[in-house]
């Protein structure tokens, strides 16, 4: 026989002790990941002086005399196709992946109001919100904190005579597997709270679109307008194009309104 039990015992005990050897280092790894991923979101939420240099996709020659459109906002700006195009407007895409509303006050002044846009179309706050995963005691202050973060920012538009067009946060999709250590019920509940509040921003100088009557239904999230538990297909953003085309439509009315005073 190939193999006796004077042999197979030593051949076992070699195999359990690589298995554990593998385990060990899965879970050291496991843990590694865990503890980075946290370091990560805590210096999203509070970025200080180690903000990302991103430059803005510039476009001056085409924005001569049509309207200026920036979409500014995280990955699920800088995924955005179809862009929502109109005759006499230009679109300036300025989404940086993974970017928080923290972040993005940070870099207002250089890649927005540096550009001087008619309107600023806004999408941010779910990289914020899936923060509430691995700091699940820091709920309230970082919603709290969110909105801060947006009021900072649409008010520092409206100062500069620019138009804000603000959507409601992404509904989230169906949570993959490998997302779901750092994952929490808790952070759909933040988006609705977060979304509640961004409804109540609307005056003269801003314009919210729900999001939710596209991305949701009777039954809940459209996951067939997903690619993944956070972003878009191209199917999603032109149905949210159609919205934008509106909402843009009206804002520009607004804006020759204001001029003509």
């Amino acid at each position: 026989m190939l193999f006796s039990k004077k042999n197979i015992i030593p051949i076992l005990v070699a195999g359990i002790f690589v298995c554990l050897i593998q385990i060990v280092i899965n879970v050291t790894l496991y843990v590694k990941l865990l503890s980075n991923y946290r370091e990560l979101q805590r210096v999203n939420l509070d970025p200080g002086s180690q903000w990302l240099f991103h430059p803005v996709q510039r476009n001056d020659t085409a924005a001569s005399g049509k309207v200026k459109v920036l979409m500014f906002g995280d990955s699920r700006i800088s995924r955005w196709m179809p862009l929502p195009l109109q005759e006499e407007i230009v679109i300036l895409k300025c989404g940086v992946s993974g970017d928080s509303t923290a972040r993005a006050v940070l870099r207002l002044d250089r890649d927005v109001v540096g550009l001087s846009p008619d309107i600023v179309i806004i999408q941010l706050g779910v990289n914020d919100l899936k923060a509430i995963g691995v700091f699940p005691d820091q709920e309230s202050q970082i919603i709290e904190q969110c909105k801060a973060n947006i009021k900072k920012i649409t008010d520092k538009l409206s100062q500069a005579g620019i138009h804000s067009i603000i959507l409601t946060v992404f509904p989230g999709g169906q949570v993959e597997w490998y997302r779901r250590p750092v994952w929490s019920e808790r952070i759909e509940v933040s988006i609705t709270q977060l979304n509640d509040w961004i409804r109540t921003l609307q005056n003269e100088n801003v314009t919210v679109i729900d999001c939710d009557s596209i991305l949701k239904n009777a039954y809940g999230v459209r996951t067939e307008l997903m690619t993944d538990c956070l972003h878009l297909n191209e199917q999603g953003y032109q149905h949210l194009n159609a919205l934008i085309q509106s909402a843009i439509a009206e804002a520009v009315t607004k804006i020759a309104h204001q001029e003509s005073k």
